[in-house]
């Protein structure tokens, strides 16, 4: 049995859940050994182990650690809807953010392209994660068919993220049927979720 350990004692949420997932997708593993000390990062990596096709059980529980056994399904079940995992620990800040281009930032169009295939990867990394994205104008192109981010995006939502891509942007380009992920906003709802922001985050 190919096995590794991830001592996440003394990590601060969301690290376990990082260092655990990437211990799961290192290739020939068939089981992992994690150590925590808090249990609401128990919950979190059990989580997130089901979400990735893992069976998970609590082994031993001491005054200092938990441990926690996790193997690999021979036949992951395939739940209608994903288990909810907490990426933001706990924080009830509402942050949006506001994606009105498929480039970031201003300049050169394919180190744009570059920096916010960059951003939308990192975005399941930072703490507190934006709870929505909103695209609108040429943001919506990476929403849609042929995208190099649905699937980064699509993680998102897995994670619990609100995905709203702007229905007259959608119609501009001539993408209304070509939405891959997430759903149609309009301009009342995507005003009211900025407004209703206690942080909007553009790049």
């Amino acid at each position: 049995m190919n096995e590794r350990r991830v001592d996440a004692r003394g990590l601060d949420c969301p690290q376990p859940v990082i260092r655990t997932r990437e211990a799961l997708s290192q290739a020939g593993v068939t089981q992992v050994i994690v150590l925590v000390d808090e249990m609401s990062n128990v919950d979190n990596v059990m989580a997130m182990a089901r979400n990735e096709g893992w069976d998970g059980k609590i082994t031993r529980q001491d005054d200092d650690h938990i441990e926690l056994e996790l193997t690999r399904a021979a036949q992951p079940a395939k739940a209608a809807m994903p288990i909810e995992v907490d990426q933001n620990c706990g924080v009830k800040e509402r942050i949006v953010a506001l994606i009105a281009s498929e480039h970031f930032g201003q300049g050169d169009a394919e180190l744009g392209a570059i920096l916010m295939r960059a951003f939308i990867k990192t975005l399941w990394e930072v703490v507190p994660r934006p709870q929505t994205l909103i695209f609108i104008n040429s943001g919506v192109k990476l929403t849609t068919a042929g995208s190099e981010l649905l699937a980064d995006i699509e993680k998102l939502t897995r994670g619990g993220a609100e995905v709203l891509s702007c229905g007259t942007c959608l119609d501009f380009y001539q993408l209304q049927d070509k939405l891959m992920v997430g759903r149609v906003s309009n301009m009342f709802e995507i005003a009211s979720r900025l407004a209703a922001a206690d942080n909007v985050i553009r790049p």
